[in-house]
C-alpha cells in the first residue's frame, strides 16, 4: 500500500507540473516563464520519489498505476481548468486503463 500511495502522490505532482507547463506553453517565451521553471522543478523532485516507489512495486505495476492515475487526473484538470472536452473514446480509454489496474494487482 505504501508503494501505491507514493505513486499516486507522484502522479499528483506530475499533473501539477504538467498544468504549469500547459500554462507556460501559452506564453511567448515559454521556456523562460516562471510556470516552465515551476513545472521543471516539480519534475526534478519526483525523481526522488520514484526511487522509493520502485522499492515497493514491480515496474509493470508502478507504470500502470502511474499512467492510469496521471491520465485520469490530467483529464479532470483539462476539463475543469482548461475547458477541454472528453470524447466518448477517451472516456472508454480511461476506463480500460482502470480495468488494467484490476488485472495487475496481486
Amino acid at each position: 500500500m505504501i508503494g501505491i500511495s507514493l505513486v499516486l502522490a507522484l502522479s499528483v505532482a506530475g499533473v501539477l507540473a504538467d498544468a504549469a507547463l500547459k500554462v507556460a506553453s501559452g506564453k511567448a517565451n515559454a521556456t523562460s516563464s516562471g510556470y516552465f521553471l515551476i513545472g521543471a522543478f516539480i519534475y526534478a523532485l519526483t525523481a526522488f520519489g520514484w526511487v522509493w516507489a520502485m522499492r515497493h512495486l514491480k515496474l509493470a505495476q508502478l507504470g500502470a498505476f502511474y499512467s492510469v492515475s496521471t491520465a485520469l487526473l490530467l483529464a479532470v484538470v483539462g476539463v475543469v481548468f482548461f475547458q477541454e472536452t472528453l470524447r466518448t473514446r477517451e472516456v472508454v480509454g480511461i476506463l480500460l486503463g482502470v480495468a488494467s489496474l484490476v488485472l495487475l494487482t496481486e
